[in-house]
């Protein structure tokens, strides 16, 4: 990797005035149009990385990419599941927008095996993050090694080559876009998006970064920390691959986190805890923007706005996300302060919506409309004691906030894909658990 070291920052300071002025300005000529490459890691929670202080150090890479980047210390999955995540991701709209709520199609359809099931897809009225930059002169490549990123869902709407794998691993992933270089880096610009899968459950205990534990809980633990640290392996070889340099913008995330119980529960997809929704989220650009940290809190919404502002577009009226390019041009003073919505389905019911807001500190989760917790984030990081009875009138203030929140955005027609029960995405929705 030749990302350029922390000298060259001084000269970016010279000029520091004249690069926010170009980069801020929207639409206007002579803007930068990088190479963008979206690396995802599946399950990945931000506090089990040493970028985010994590006592072990599971992701040197990383670590060093980071001195490189803008690091959000404080962002959110907008779902605890792939599918809605990273259609949110894909679009800038929430799961009740788009529609794609799950991972998998309802099992209460027809028991014929081979009868095509229905499955909820991307709204064709919503304009993708590929299609997009392809609209922008852009070449567009996706690589994902979770099937629930599939054709089947709309998620290959916009890419020039798109491939789903089905966990076959790290090390797959770069083999194939290894073969891909030649093509992605013929002629430029070019966006890639890249989906690793090896935190999620079921996970190997990887050598050599596995170390056995005494009790069956810490050895999960420690064979999740191992599949980090053998991601971040696989992710040195492929910036080594493509020499990515400095004017590559690199954004780096997760789809949403993992839980080990802090609130009862293994894995990931009914709750809206930290555990679940707190990922990674950095921006690494060293040609234009000045590495650093931010503390406000953001959304992987945010993601398709921010490079909308970076190669200077206007957003597309879709856009639920905020810029955070004053942000990575600033400090935490130009972050947007605005709420941060979550949503999923219950645990108990899949029929019942669950939601969640963060603003000013605080924290609601919403069980069916119903308030159910409260959380002060400033006293109670890990989201431990409910103080709802304590505070009546901020639980209905919060409340309001994300109805109205909701009330006003817009919805659009629900639309389904088809997919075969035997095909490769049902047995690897099964594999990991998603189908019974």
């Amino acid at each position: 990797m030749k990302r350029k070291n922390l000298v060259r920052y001084f000269v970016l300071g010279v000029f520091g005035l004249a690069i926010a002025a170009g980069l801020t300005a929207r639409g206007k000529a002579h803007q930068p149009r990088p190479n963008i490459i979206l690396i995802i890691v599946d399950a990945l929670r931000a506090d089990h990385l040493p970028v985010y202080g994590y006592h072990k150090n599971t992701a040197p890479f990383l670590k060093e990419l980071a001195r490189d980047a803008v690091v959000f210390e404080r962002a959110s999955s907008v779902a605890p599941l792939t599918a809605p995540s990273m259609a949110s991701v894909f679009t800038s709209t929430y799961s009740f927008q788009h529609h794609v709520v799950s991972n998998s199609y309802d099992e209460d359809q027809s028991d014929d095996e081979e009868a095509l099931k229905k499955i909820n897809k991307l709204p064709s009225g919503l304009l993708t993050l590929a299609e997009f930059l392809k609209n922008q002169g852009y070449r567009t490549y996706a690589l994902s090694d979770n099937a629930n990123i599939c054709c089947e869902m709309g998620f290959a709407a916009g890419f020039d080559r798109f491939k789903m794998m089905a966990y076959e691993g790290a090390e797959s992933v770069v083999d194939q876009l290894t073969a891909w270089s030649e093509e992605i880096r013929g002629r430029e610009p070019y966006f890639l998006y890249v989906h690793f899968m090896d935190p999620h459950t079921r996970y190997h205990q990887r050598q050599p970064w596995f170390q056995e534990k005494r009790n069956p809980y810490a050895e999960r633990v420690a064979a999740y920390d191992s599949e980090i640290s053998y991601v971040d392996a696989r992710l040195r070889e492929l910036f080594y691959a493509f020499d990515w340099q400095d004017d590559d913008l690199i954004i780096f995330a997760a789809d949403h986190g993992e839980e080990f119980k802090e609130h009862g529960h293994w894995g990931h997809g009914k709750n809206l805890y930290k555990e679940a929704l707190h990922v990674p989220l950095m921006f690494s650009y060293p040609a234009r923007i000045h590495p650093g940290r931010r503390h406000a809190f953001v959304s992987t919404l945010d993601i398709f706005p921010t490079v909308c502002d970076i190669i200077g577009r206007p957003f597309p009226p879709q856009i639920a996300g905020h810029s955070l390019l004053p942000s990575l041009m600033d400090s935490d003073e130009s972050s947007p302060r605005r709420p941060i919505y979550a949503y999923t389905r219950s645990f108990k019911d899949p029929f019942i919506p669950v939601a969640a807001v963060v603003h000013d500190g605080w924290k609601l989760i919403l069980d069916n409309d119903t308030a159910s917790l409260l959380y002060d984030l400033n006293h109670d990081s890990r989201e431990r004691r409910d103080v709802k009875n304590d505070f009546p009138a901020l639980v209905s203030a919060m409340e309001k906030l994300l109805q109205t929140y909701r009330a006003q955005c817009k919805e659009y027609k629900e639309e389904y894909g088809l997919i075969h029960p035997r095909g490769d995405a049902v047995k690897h929705m099964r594999a990991l658990g998603y189908l019974q």
